[in-house]
C-alpha cells in the first residue's frame, strides 16, 4: 500500500516556536525557519504507483473544474502518474465520486447549472465515502451568483480550500470573518487584485481556516498554508503556518496554473487517505498539502531554467513534473514554518455551522480488498 506519510507522519512533531518580541499594535510580522518535519520529496515519491508502494494503478482523481483548466489539470496529473477524470455532470458526478474517485477537486471557474449541481452532489458523496476533496473558489466576490454558489459548497466542508489572495479575502468577508487586516482588498474578477499584501492574504486564510475548521492555502509570491490548530493557546492573534517560497513568475503568464495546483493537492490527499497512517489531524492534512505545493513549485523552478517564454514554460513544466525527483522537491520546494502575528483584530472563533472537523481513519487493507 501507499506509505505516503512515511516522510510526514512518521516524523510528525508538534510545531513549536520560540518567544518573539511583540511588534507595535496594528502590524504584521513573520519569522521563519526550515521545517524539518516535512520530507516533501519522500511524499512526492510515494504518490506514484510502484511495487514498493503496493499500488498497481494510478490514483484516480475526479476533477470538476472549469473549461479553461481541464487540459492543463489533466496533463499535470498524468505527469505525476495519476489518472484524471473530468466527470462533472449532475447525472453521474455523485455516483462516480462514490464508486470510483479516490479524491475530488471542485473548481468553479466557469459556472454552469449542470456542473454546479454535479459539484454539490459529488462533494456530498465524497464526504459520505470519507474521501478528501479540495475547493478552489475561483472568482469569489466577483458576482453575487458566484459568491452564493461558493458559499453553498463551503458548507459541504472541504478538507482544503485553495485560493488566491483576493478570493480568500472575499470568502472571509462573505463568511463574516472580514474584520481586521483582510477586509480592505476587493476582488478583481478571477485574478488577484494588485496591491493585496501578504498580511491581508494571511489574515484571511487564517480566518477561514479557523472559522470553517479546514486547511487553507492562499497563493502568492509565497504560498501560506493554515489550519485551525495553529493559534497559540494564550493569544488568538498569533498563528503558525507553513510557507512555500518556490515557483516561477512565468506561472502568472500561463492560464490555469493555479487551477491545476488544486488537482495535485487533491491527489496528495487521496494518496494520504490510502496510507495506513491515520490522518486524523488537520495538521497532517496541512503537511500533505504543503508537500504538494512544494513539488509544484519545484517543478516550476526547473521549468523556468529552459523556458524562453510562457509557451515553452508550460511544456517544460509538464516535463519537469514527469521527471521530478525527491531530491529536487526537497532542495527546491523551500518549505518553512512561519509565525504570523496579527495585532489589529484576531481571526474569529469557529462558526456555529462549522463544527470541529475530525477526519476518520482510512480503510484497512482488508476493507479495501487489496
Amino acid at each position: 500500500m501507499l506509505e505516503i506519510a512515511a516522510g510526514i507522519l512518521a516524523d510528525l512533531q508538534p510545531l513549536k516556536t520560540g518567544q518573539k518580541r511583540r511588534p507595535p499594535e496594528g502590524t504584521w510580522e513573520t519569522s521563519h525557519r526550515p521545517h524539518g518535519c516535512i520530507n516533501s520529496g519522500r511524499t512526492w515519491a510515494k504518490l506514484r504507483p510502484t511495487e514498493r508502494n503496493g499500488r498497481s494503478s494510478p490514483l484516480l482523481v475526479q476533477c470538476i473544474t472549469n473549461a479553461v483548466a481541464m487540459d492543463l489539470t489533466a496533463n499535470v496529473l498524468l505527469a505525476c502518474r495519476c489518472s484524471p477524470a473530468m466527470v462533472s455532470d449532475a447525472s453521474e458526478a455523485a455516483d462516480f465520486a462514490a464508486r470510483c474517485g479516490e479524491a475530488l477537486l471542485v473548481n468553479v471557474g466557469t459556472l454552469s447549472p449542470g456542473a454546479l449541481a454535479g459539484a454539490r452532489a459529488a462533494a456530498a458523496a465524497a464526504n459520505r465515502g470519507l474521501k478528501p476533496w479540495v475547493l478552489d473558489p475561483v472568482g469569489m466576490g466577483a458576482t453575487a451568483a458566484r459568491s452564493a454558489a461558493i458559499l453553498d459548497l463551503v458548507k459541504l466542508k472541504p478538507a482544503v480550500i485553495k485560493a488566491n489572495g483576493s478570493e480568500m479575502i472575499a470568502l472571509a468577508k462573505a463568511l463574516g470573518f472580514g474584520s481586521g487586516a483582510g477586509a480592505a482588498a476587493a476582488p478583481r474578477g478571477v485574478d488577484c487584485a494588485p496591491g493585496v499584501t501578504a498580511e491581508a492574504r494571511a489574515f484571511a486564510a487564517a480566518s477561514v481556516a479557523r472559522g470553517c475548521r479546514c486547511v487553507t492555502v492562499v497563493t502568492g509570491a509565497t504560498d501560506y498554508i493554515f489550519w485551525p490548530e495553529t493559534e497559540t493557546r494564550e493569544d488568538r492573534k498569533r498563528f503558525e503556518c507553513l510557507a512555500v517560497a518556490s515557483g516561477s513568475a512565468l506561472q502568472l503568464a500561463v492560464t490555469a496554473m493555479g487551477c491545476a495546483l488544486g488537482g495535485l493537492v487533491a491527489a496528495f490527499l487521496g494518496a494520504s487517505r490510502a496510507d495506513e497512517c491515520d490522518p486524523d489531524s488537520l495538521e497532517v492534512v496541512a503537511k500533505v498539502t504543503t508537500a504538494a505545493v512544494a513539488a509544484y513549485g519545484a517543478a516550476a523552478v526547473i521549468a523556468e531554467r529552459s523556458a524562453s517564454g510562457p509557451g515553452s514554460f508550460r511544456a517544460a513544466f509538464i516535463d519537469a513534473l514527469w521527471s521530478l525527483t525527491a531530491e529536487e522537491v526537497n532542495s527546491l520546494g523551500r518549505v518553512s514554518l512561519r509565525v504570523a502575528e496579527f495585532h489589529g483584530a484576531a481571526p474569529p472563533a469557529s462558526a456555529p455551522c462549522f463544527p470541529l472537523r475530525r477526519l476518520p481513519p482510512p480503510a484497512t487493507r482488508r476493507e479495501r480488498g487489496r
